[in-house]
């Protein structure tokens, strides 16, 4: 982080941003090609999320990792819970996830 410039960061967040969005829609559009390009598809999206954390580590230092701490927290958890048996995924399942994101979305 020492050695980036800001504009620099920035640069890489948008540019990987738009790179990643025209990706998406080729992929979209091309499906079987997905296979292929999944790989430079994460890597662009892990260059913008990277950006945008660096940007607010500089703002506020703690936001990034806490966000990341919370979660893999919360992706172990629901890990152990549907191996465990606890948490079955069933149609309903999906559909009251499905409008509980979606609300949540509208909320924000």
């Amino acid at each position: 982080m020492a050695g980036l410039s800001q504009g620099f960061i920035t640069m890489a967040a948008f540019g990987s941003m738009i790179a990643a969005f025209v990706l998406a829609l080729f992929i979209t559009f091309k499906p079987q090609k997905a296979k292929t390009l999944a790989v430079p598809y994460a890597l662009l999206e892990g260059i913008f999320l990277g950006g945008i954390s660096l940007f607010f580590m500089r703002m506020y230092p703690t936001v990034p990792v806490t966000a990341m701490c919370a979660t893999f927290v919360t992706a172990a958890v629901m890990l152990g819970l549907y191996r465990s048996g606890l948490v079955k995924v069933t149609e309903k399942f999906r559909s009251i996830v499905t409008s509980a994101v979606i609300a949540l979305c509208l909320f924000m």
